[in-house]
């Protein structure tokens, strides 16, 4: 008959833990499911986000990147989902404009709502 052996203690008397091999972990690639697709990026340049959306007049505020003008065809992609349009109504500080410049905040009048975020492409 066998004994029952004590596990070995350390110095504070807590037991020593066994040692155990440890298991290799391997880099899973992310799988994407078989209906999904990659959304497919916007045509045309990135001329700014939205920074500001007043609904009653549905005006955006848009800090460009890059110059707009009027008659520019824009989408507006995002939350909101695609909106196309033409650019009719350019402001800055209530003033119309016909050329908006990188660096500055423009108000622009959109056909449907918008979201903070959106991000405004020029076709």
């Amino acid at each position: 008959m066998k004994t029952a052996t004590k596990p070995k203690r350390t110095k504070a008397g807590v037991p020593k833990r066994k040692k155990t091999a440890k298991i290799a972990k391997k880099a899973v690639k992310p799988v994407r499911k078989a209906g999904a697709a990659k959304a497919a990026p916007l045509p045309g340049v990135v001329v700014g986000p939205v920074t500001h959306y007043f609904p009653k007049v549905k005006a955006a505020v848009i800090k460009l990147e890059k110059p707009l003008s009027m008659g520019d065809t824009i989408v507006i992609a995002g939350k909101s989902g695609k909106i196309r349009q033409k650019v009719t109504s350019l402001q800055i500080n209530r003033i119309p404009i016909d050329e908006g410049r990188a660096g500055e905040e423009v108000g622009l009048e959109v056909k449907k709502d918008v979201v903070v975020g959106d991000v405004v492409y020029r076709l």
